[in-house]
């Protein structure tokens, strides 16, 4: 039996406490696309996306960050089937669809490419963070600039 299989059989009441699980994370996805779609319209998008990458980077690194949550729910729930496990995956494929609106707004040239790059980074700052138990480097703003400048054939 895997280690995940015993984990359940020695913690059967996590799975019946799914729904509660989906609904925190429901909660969470919430906070992160309200904090996502607050970033200022007005600015230009590609403004949007950097002020968006320095937000998190600022966000990231506290004592009180245990990794992105929907993360944490598919290493657990992945493959079951489940509520929470299809919660994830939508939250997952909005952040790349919003990444790629910005992206073409922007103008890039391959928006779907420029936003997969993007979200690599992105999700690449929340393991780091959880792995390291430190800010993503400060270096993270100027590959997203450099993403952006090589998407849109524009300097920085």
């Amino acid at each position: 039996m895997s280690v995940r299989g015993r984990r359940y059989r020695a913690c059967a009441s996590k799975k019946s406490n799914v729904s509660s699980i989906d609904a925190v994370l429901q909660q969470y996805v919430g906070v992160v696309k309200h904090s996502w779609l607050q970033n200022d319209e007005s600015s230009p998008p590609r403004e949007q996306i950097v002020t968006l990458f320095r937000a998190v980077q600022g966000m990231l690194g506290s004592n009180g960050f245990f990794g992105c949550l929907a993360v944490r729910a598919m290493a657990e729930f992945g493959g079951t089937g489940l509520a929470v496990e299809s919660s994830c995956q939508a939250f997952k494929h909005w952040e790349r669809a919003t990444l790629e609106d910005l992206a073409r707004r922007a103008g890039a040239a391959d928006p779907a490419n420029t936003a997969l790059r993007l979200l690599i980074v992105y999700e690449g700052m929340f393991a780091y963070t959880q792995v390291m138990r430190a800010s993503p480097p400060a270096e993270v703003v100027d590959w997203v600039e450099e993403i952006l400048a090589a998407a849109t054939s524009k300097g920085a």
